[in-house]
C-alpha cells in the first residue's frame, strides 16, 4: 500500500547501504508504515468500519468500487479522481489500483478522518525508529571497535 522512496530511506539515515540492503529496508519500512497507518486508523474508528476499511486496504476491488460509487455516483469525472489517475499513470499503476486509491480517500473524507495528517505522523515514527536503530547499530560496532 505504501511506497517508500530512497529520499524516506536517505532522511532515515540510510542513504550509504548497498542497493540490495536498501531494497530490503525498504520492504521492512513499508511493511512498518502500513502497521502505524493500520494502529492509528483503528484506534479512530468502529469495528464495523475497520473491517470495511481492511478490506479496502486489502484490495477488495468490488467494494472500492462499491464506496467510490457512494461517495460520488460521478467519481471518474471528478478532480480529485482525475488528480489520482494522473498520478497512477505516471507510476504505471492499474485502473483497478486507482479506483482503489480513490475509494480509500473518499472513505477517509466520508468518516471525516485526515488521513493526510495519519499518513504523515505515521512515516515520521516510522522514519525515527528506523533512525534510532541504525543509531543503535553504529553504538554497537563502535563499542564493539568496528
Amino acid at each position: 500500500m505504501f511506497e517508500i522512496t530512497d529520499e524516506f530511506l536517505q532522511q532515515a539515515g540510510f542513504d550509504a547501504l548497498p542497493a540490495e540492503q536498501m531494497e530490503r529496508l525498504r520492504k521492512i519500512a513499508a511493511g512498518r508504515m502500513e502497521s502505524e497507518f493500520k494502529e492509528r486508523i483503528a484506534g479512530a474508528i468502529s469495528e464495523k468500519q475497520s473491517e470495511e476499511i481492511e478490506r479496502l486496504i486489502d484490495g477488495d476491488e468490488s467494494l472500492a468500487l462499491s464506496v467510490a460509487t457512494r461517495t460520488n455516483a460521478q467519481f471518474r469525472e471528478s478532480k480529485e479522481f482525475l488528480a489520482i489517475q494522473q498520478l497512477g499513470r505516471q507510476n504505471n499503476t492499474t485502473d483497478d489500483k486507482i479506483i482503489q486509491q480513490f475509494a480509500l480517500f473518499s472513505w477517509f473524507k466520508e468518516k471525516n478522518i485526515n488521513v493526510e495528517r495519519i499518513i504523515r505522523e505515521s512515516a515520521i515514527k516510522v522514519m525515527n525508529d528506523l533512525g534510532s536503530t541504525l543509531s543503535q547499530v553504529n553504538e554497537m560496532a563502535d563499542s564493539d571497535g568496528l
